[in-house]
């Protein structure tokens, strides 16, 4: 056993190791954040170094196609050597190395293995989401959680599209519902993100948009979208959609327990129709 293993066994099976992210743009570094967070409470657990601190990372994480990421690394293994996980590129590295895109288990399981803890599933772990709702008006997130929620189905939440391209990133989901107007990058952009992963080809993508025009059609067919739904929702559609993509039979949300009032209802799609 390592003293690093040691130090961490002995504060505890949660204590998070350190990880030094080293290169990787903004949108890499927002899903590496989410897929550390997953890990909390996990026998092992990560969080981003932060190198203001006082301590020290347990491991490096680097982008080896970054030519000034990689030799920070190397200045940085010439003071105090670690184990490290490389992306795209060994450079003649004998530890883990992946390629792009980034996976979050292949890469959990880089770090675990890098670290000498085989990858244990958690004794008690969260149910995993089937969907993720991407849009950026709190009451249109509102009532498509409680719509989900009438058929059994847990869902995340983004409310930009970088957000939901780290999300993404960092999870594989069954159907992503996405609208087209979003701060940032649009709808468009990220259902073409989302579909260029390869982890990520099973995943549907539905746009959810109030823009029902010919051409916004036509441009979410050539983003790669599997399914366009129009605001107000059509309840006969949205449950076609749901048993199709997200593996749920057709249900209705008055039969559900968790489904909102009449009149919450009525005043939730009047805030999405608006959207």
């Amino acid at each position: 056993m390592t003293g690093m293993q040691a130090g961490h066994e002995a504060t505890g099976a949660a204590t998070p190791y350190q990880v030094d992210v080293i290169g990787f743009d903004a949108t890499e570094r927002d899903m590496l954040s989410v897929l550390f967070a997953r890990t909390s409470g996990q026998a092992t657990a990560f969080v981003p170094f932060d190198p203001d601190s006082m301590g020290e990372p347990d491991l490096y994480l680097v982008d080896a196609a970054d030519a000034s990421a990689y030799g920070e690394y190397r200045l940085l293994c010439r003071r105090e050597d670690k184990p490290a996980v490389l992306v795209d590129g060994s450079l003649g590295h004998a530890g883990e190395v992946l390629e792009r895109p980034l996976q979050g288990e292949r890469l959990l399981a880089a770090l675990e293995r890098t670290l000498g803890e085989p990858r244990e599933p958690a004794a008690v772990a969260a149910p995993e989401a089937t969907v993720l709702v991407v849009d950026d008006n709190a009451g249109v997130r509102a009532f498509m959680q409680a719509r989900l929620a009438a058929c059994g189905i847990d869902a995340h939440f983004a409310e930009s599209g970088e957000q939901a391209i780290a999300m993404a990133g960092a999870q594989d989901y069954l159907c992503v519902f996405l609208d087209v107007m979003l701060p940032g990058i649009d709808g468009f952009q990220v259902c073409r993100a989302i579909k260029s992963r390869r982890a990520a080809q099973r995943t549907a993508v539905v746009m959810l948009t109030a823009r029902s025009s010919p051409m916004d059609r036509l441009r979410g067919s050539l983003a790669g979208c599997d399914a366009y739904l129009t605001k107000p929702l059509d309840e006969g559609r949205f449950a076609d959609v749901v048993e199709r993509y997200a593996g749920r039979p057709r249900c209705h949300a008055g039969r559900a327990a968790a489904a909102p009032s009449a009149a919450g209802r009525r005043r939730a799609v009047a805030r999405a129709s608006v959207s």
